[in-house]
């Protein structure tokens, strides 16, 4: 049978896409995102979310450029990957644009960029102590991995693959080895010869792709398909940077419904000169009153339901501000570049530089050097570096081979990425929840100037008061200056004697602090929630570089109180309501995966 193979990343026409599903076993990821869930961690009050790939986009002053993690578990033999990438225009041709060639177009990333930003935006929830106030007394393949293909000029030219002789409607334009990978980039001009192409090269399909693909091919995208190379294991997986020279981020979650999971939690960064905005999506704000601090063990919940208030399309803009702190986190290799040239010796070629200590470059010491006969190969695979000057240590290969590898899997990607990095200067991060049958759109991410920064910092500042009857309670203010009073607290006494508190989530708080619209230009616009499904609707027909919504179309306040049994209750933003929205929203959602069900099971 042939080796799997699912779309990972996309470029639509005019923005850079990257594709996201869940992992199966014995077949490759189908995109970012692949495990989902998330949890607590590092400290009581860092909410991160685990479990899936992470991705970067950085707009540039050559275009854009996006880094993806790449996992999978499963037989390395099985691991396919497929990237749809738009060919330049003539313009961009004319104006300098990168080739159309993998070397100009695909390279590897590393490990730790990723690891740099999630330390540095991940949302924390803290509580303050605010003293004592008034006293009123957190599939299956066969095949090796060098899968057997036909010759390229025979499947170019094969009729039933062409459809005429002599006049090929599917080829390979290149070919190389980047990182561990085997990559082609392919081009085609039918969709249904390139699906029957990829099945005669090893490459199995989801029929669901057929016509996804001739999407792409009418809009004069190429392919890239990636496959590890003969020998590599799955813990050789690279992160991948892809370069284009034109658009704006985007994320192709059309492609990704074919082998998404619901709820598929998706975490994206934008780089760039000013704070990100979802263009052509809306943006849902998280009411903190509905979570638990510290730590908020329930946000991932909370941000599907606020999602799903918001409509189905929206982003939690979780943190945008400087990106230097992240910069000077990136650690740097110092290369003395005379000497490492002239080093003779391994002990020699280390003296010649001095580094972070990256997964990558221990990669290389596991590939290249062969570790002391009395080293076990678990306990050198666990910290090569320091077995490296030890006695009986030699090379796979030769000093030259092992100066290639390091520049070329080590240094050159890290230069690329501190390059990357000194080009912006603004990180935003967002984050939503979403279903296989609500990737109906191709978000769009654009930039904002006039946008305040959003922290990642969350507090409340809790204060013991004492009412007229001795009895001590306990009042929360909340970061956007709302007062509680009487909300739930619970005291923990640790073996030590000290105490910690424990606030609860309020009873009866939507999750969802309010919808808002964020275009290029002007303030965030909060709105009635109500009026979601119809501004997502306009939405749909988004450009960059043009308002959002029609000029005529008028964005309805948010409500603010209600009369309820002769009581006037007076909220912030757009908790009144949202209850009952929320019941109604996940109604319809449920009605939807029901309809979806059944045209499945009619289909088959």
């Amino acid at each position: 049978m042939p080796a799997r193979i699912f779309p990972g990343a996309a470029l639509l026409a005019t923005c850079l896409l990257t594709t996201l599903a869940p992992p199966r076993p014995a077949r490759a990821c189908g995109g970012f995102f692949c495990n989902g869930g998330g949890s607590v961690g590092s400290g009581p009050a860092t909410v991160i979310v685990q479990g899936g790939e992470r991705v970067v986009f950085a707009q540039g002053e050559d275009g854009v450029t996006m880094h993806v993690e790449v996992r999978y578990e499963g037989d390395p033999t099985k691991f396919g990957w497929l990237l749809p990438v738009p060919r330049p225009t003539p313009a961009a041709i004319r104006a300098g644009a990168r080739p159309f060639t993998l070397e100009a177009l695909l390279s590897v990333s590393a490990r730790d960029l990723f690891d740099a930003l999630q330390t540095g935006t991940d949302p924390r929830y803290d509580l303050v102590d605010g003293g004592v106030g008034a006293n009123l007394c957190s599939s299956d393949s066969g095949c090796d991995s060098g899968c057997a293909v036909e010759d390229m000029a025979t499947l170019n030219t094969r009729d039933d693959l062409t459809g005429t002789p002599g006049k090929p409607t599917v080829w390979v334009s290149d070919q190389a080895l980047i990182g561990p990978y085997e990559a082609q980039l392919i081009e085609a001009t039918e969709a249904d010869d390139l699906y029957a192409w990829l099945e005669a090269s090893g490459f199995y399909q989801d029929p669901a792709a057929r016509p996804l693909l001739q999407h792409y091919i009418d809009d004069n995208w190429g392919f890239i398909a990636l496959r590890l190379q003969s020998g590599q294991t799955t813990g050789d997986l690279r992160p991948i940077a892809l370069h284009v020279s034109e658009g704006s981020p985007c994320v192709p979650l059309r492609l990704t419904a074919i082998a998404a999971t619901d709820d598929m939690p998706i975490l994206v960064w934008v780089l760039g000169a000013h704070r990100a905005v979802p263009k052509n999506f809306l943006s849902a704000v998280i009411n903190d009153a509905s979570l638990t601090f510290p730590g908020a063990p329930e946000y991932l919940d909370r941000v599907s339901r606020a999602v799903d208030l918001a409509g189905g399309h929206a982003w939690v803009t979780e943190m945008s501000g400087p990106l230097a702190p992240i910069r000077e986190a990136f650690g740097t290799f110092e290369i003395d570049r005379a000497r490492f040239d002239a080093a003779t010796t391994l002990e020699e070629l280390l003296t010649t530089y001095f580094g972070p200590g990256t997964e990558e470059e221990n990669d290389v010491w596991r590939e290249e050097v062969v570790p002391p006969p009395d080293v076990p190969r678990v306990l050198f695979d666990h910290n090569p570096r320091y077995y490296l000057t030890s006695p009986g240590v030699t090379l796979v290969h030769d000093l030259a081979t092992l100066k290639t590898r390091l520049e070329d899997d080590v240094f050159a990607p890290r230069r690329a990425i501190e390059t990357m990095l000194s080009e912006a200067t603004v990180v935003t991060r967002f984050l939503t929840m979403i279903d296989p049958f609500e990737m109906t759109r191709d978000p769009v991410f654009a930039f904002n100037p006039e946008l305040p920064p959003v922290s990642n910092n969350h507090s409340v500042t809790l204060a013991r008061v004492t009412d007229k009857s001795c009895s001590q309670t306990w009042r929360a203010t909340y970061a956007d200056g709302r007062v509680v009073e009487r909300v739930p607290v619970t005291i923990n006494t640790n073996p030590a004697g000290g105490q910690t508190a424990l606030l609860s989530a309020l009873a009866d708080e939507s999750p969802l602090g309010a919808v808002e619209l964020l275009d290029e230009e002007g303030p965030a616009r909060p709105f009635d929630p109500a009026q979601a499904a119809d501004v997502d609707a306009l939405l749909d027909d988004a450009e960059l570089g043009l308002p959002s919504l029609p000029a005529k179309f008028v964005l309805r306040a948010p409500p603010v109180d209600r009369e309820d049994s002769g009581c006037s209750l007076s909220l912030p933003g757009a908790f009144v309501l949202l209850p009952l929205a929320f019941l109604v929203a996940h109604a319809r959602r449920l009605r939807r995966r029901e309809a979806l069900a059944q045209g499945s099971t009619s289909k088959r």
